[in-house]
């Protein structure tokens, strides 16, 4: 046993790694008991995952919330599809939506610390730029269709 406390219990707390068990790792009833609870927390983190993702969803729809809309979501989804082509339509769904995610965790920090060493008019001076460049380019779509 360790020197740490237990802050639940305030007694003495240890580390639940294989070594500090003193079960042999090589135990078939051991290797045994570890798939069977790897096979019920398999459900469970998925089930986190898809927890995260519709908080995700939900952050995204709250900055923007037309994406609310089925409709909307449905057309920019299909648009990412199209322009990938159907060969290549599954690995654009999945750049964008990683994309998507990746933004959504740098564009907030990015801000805060614009805002904290300049002015807010300049965070969101800044923060227009990107659905500026949007329009101009989904405003080509048509021409580059054509």
């Amino acid at each position: 046993m360790s020197d740490q406390t237990d802050d639940f219990t305030g007694g003495e707390a240890y580390d639940e790694t294989p070594a500090d068990t003193g079960w042999d790792q090589s135990d078939p009833l051991l290797q045994a008991v570890q798939a069977v609870v790897q096979q019920e927390l398999a459900p469970l983190q998925q089930g986190l995952g898809l927890v995260a993702q519709t908080g995700e969803a939900r952050d995204l729809v709250a900055e923007f919330p037309e994406l609310g809309e089925e409709e909307t979501a449905r057309e920019l989804v299909t648009a990412a599809a199209e322009l990938a082509g159907r060969s290549r339509s599954g690995a654009a769904i999945g750049f964008q939506q990683t994309t998507l995610a990746v933004i959504g965790v740098i564009v907030p920090a990015g801000f805060a610390r614009v805002v904290e060493v300049s002015s807010w008019r300049i965070g969101f001076l800044l923060a227009s730029i990107g659905p500026l460049v949007g329009w101009l380019l989904l405003g080509r779509l048509d021409e580059i269709r054509s």
